[in-house]
């Protein structure tokens, strides 16, 4: 799922969100949140917002 995720991203905003993501995705390891990063993909209107709000989950301020 995770090669997923970061291949939508780099379609949607860019490579350089998509290799920002892959580093915060390794500390993830429910599913749940995981289906979590994928709605705000669709939901975020910056790679920025994306990627805080991810940091934010994984406990990265």
């Amino acid at each position: 799922m995770c090669s997923m995720l970061l291949r939508q991203v780099q379609l949607r905003f860019d490579a350089e969100t998509a290799t920002a993501l892959a580093s915060l995705l390794e500390r993830v390891t429910d599913p749940e949140q995981l289906t979590q990063v994928g709605e705000w993909i669709i939901l975020c209107v910056t790679g920025e917002d994306l990627l805080d709000r991810v940091r934010t989950m994984v406990g990265i301020s």
